[in-house]
């Protein structure tokens, strides 16, 4: 038999090619689950296929993908060639497909499903660990295959962990799709995004941008914002201009990696990040000086604090190996230390000493209002100072983690009544690449001002 002549759309290209674990995370309107039933259709058509449609629950069929692969197996007029039972649809060649919810499995009933070629997992934010970790291991099949389509909910989700953390397999392809991918996106659904982008940017912003889901009104950075930043300059038809700055995130213990940040003007124009485990500070310092040698830039702000205390001992002695022509300057950034102009009101009628818990909150909330400004001029159409905005491009291939980790940081009131941070709220890790990005768009260190008469004298001598 041949196959489908099914159309399908740019972002979904990437899950044509063969891989063990297929993955599209979005908001609604994205078309995952239509494009996972087609590619079920079309491979049944093709050859035997013995496969298992999951979810988390599943009390009825109803709540199951059963319908909607009976539509597709009618828009494609291939009915002739299926048995649509109660509870299964047996496809041609002698293959099964059926319905079941993981979380009615055990270790000894999983077992049925050793066999089969693949398995599709619906709303995969639901799944817990313990359904991942029953079912990997169960399809095992030379070739088998596990889909994954979800609307992200937390980043400390199984499902974002497993194939959107830190280690994801080496086997998978993931991609992100969204309403804009979907070129046959209704009507009606635009009618509902435009009314909740109108009520609440982030409920937008997670319903159909498929943003993390925000609790409350504490975060620093709403995922509306993050992703009004993403190609700014070019919604907003302007060329980015201004000096080139950068600064460097070093790697605490465990986990934690490395991050290096420049821009030029308001855009971030490089971003990457290395493990740090194992490595000498030395080596990530060298790592930075290379960077800025490649980028052209004379110097990197970096993280004081903790393990990067000794980067300026280490800078100093790289550039005692240079000419005075090409050595790098590497400026402290002390988020524990003390806020910059302390007198200043960067929130009206409160000065920045009153305000800020301390360098770190008053830098992240520095951020915050480039993030809200980018939202008035992109999306509600605002005139601004482009000097006060900030674009990312949306081809960085780590788009989807810049968007999780700008959004992940929280802010409360300490007793005084200061704003702080918490940057890795429970069950989250540091947000290595953010971090480089606040600190990268931060205020520099305030200039020694010295008296004109004094350093009329200073020259005189």
């Amino acid at each position: 038999m041949s196959s489908l002549d099914i159309q399908t759309p740019e972002a979904y290209l990437p899950l044509l090619e063969p891989a063990r674990y297929l993955g599209a995370h979005g908001g609604r309107g994205s078309a995952k689950s239509h494009f996972f039933a087609e590619l079920l259709i079309e491979r049944c058509i093709t050859k035997k296929t013995d496969w298992v449609c999951l979810r988390e629950v599943q009390k009825t069929l109803d709540q199951s993908v059963k319908k909607l692969l009976e539509a597709k197996i009618e828009k494609f007029r291939v009915g002739h060639l299926f048995t649509v039972q109660q509870a299964k649809i047996i496809p041609p060649f002698g293959g099964i497909i059926i319905f079941q919810g993981m979380q009615d499995h055990t270790a000894e009933s999983i077992k049925s499903l050793e066999d089969f070629d693949g398995a599709w997992f619906e709303e995969a934010q639901t799944m817990s660990a313990k359904s991942l970790e029953l079912l990997r291991p169960t399809i095992r099949k030379p070739g088998s295959q596990m889909w994954f389509g979800w609307n992200p909910d937390k980043p400390t989700d199984p499902i974002d962990q497993f194939l959107r953390g830190d280690n994801p397999p080496p086997n998978a392809i993931v991609v992100e799709v969204n309403y804009s991918d979907n070129p046959w996106f209704p009507g009606e659904l635009e009618t509902e995004r435009l009314y909740d982008l109108s009520v609440s940017p982030e409920r937008h912003a997670h319903v159909w941008g498929g943003a993390y889901s925000q609790d409350g009104d504490s975060t620093v950075i709403p995922a509306a914002w993050v992703q009004a930043a993403f190609d700014a300059h070019l919604k907003l038809d302007f060329e980015p201009s201004g000096a080139g700055k950068a600064a460097l995130d070093v790697a605490d213990q465990g986990m934690d990696k490395n991050a290096f940040c420049a821009r030029k003007g308001v855009l971030l124009t490089h971003l990457t990040e290395w493990t740090g485990k194992g490595a000498d500070i030395f080596d990530t310092v060298a790592k930075a000086f290379m960077l800025c040698d490649q980028i052209g830039l004379k110097g990197f702000d970096y993280d004081a604090d903790g393990l990067g205390a000794g980067c300026r001992g280490d800078a100093r002695v790289l550039n005692e190996s240079r000419d005075r022509f090409s050595k790098i300057e590497a400026t402290p950034f002390r988020g524990s230390g003390e806020v910059l102009h302390p007198e200043q009101q960067m929130v009206k009628g409160r000065h920045n000493k009153d305000f800020f818990g301390n360098r770190k909150a008053q830098a992240w909330w520095e951020l915050r209002l480039r993030f809200q400004e980018t939202f008035r001029a992109v999306v509600q159409g605002h005139s601004v100072d482009i000097d006060q905005i900030i674009s990312i491009p949306s081809t960085h291939p780590q788009k989807a983690k810049i968007a999780q980790e700008l959004s992940q940081p929280t802010f409360s009131i300490n007793g005084a009544g200061k704003v702080i941070i918490d940057k890795a709220p429970e069950g989250s890790r540091s947000p290595n690449l953010a971090d480089g990005i606040m600190m990268c768009f931060s205020q520099g260190q305030p200039m020694m001002r010295i008296n004109p008469d004094v350093l009329k004298r200073l020259q005189r001598q």
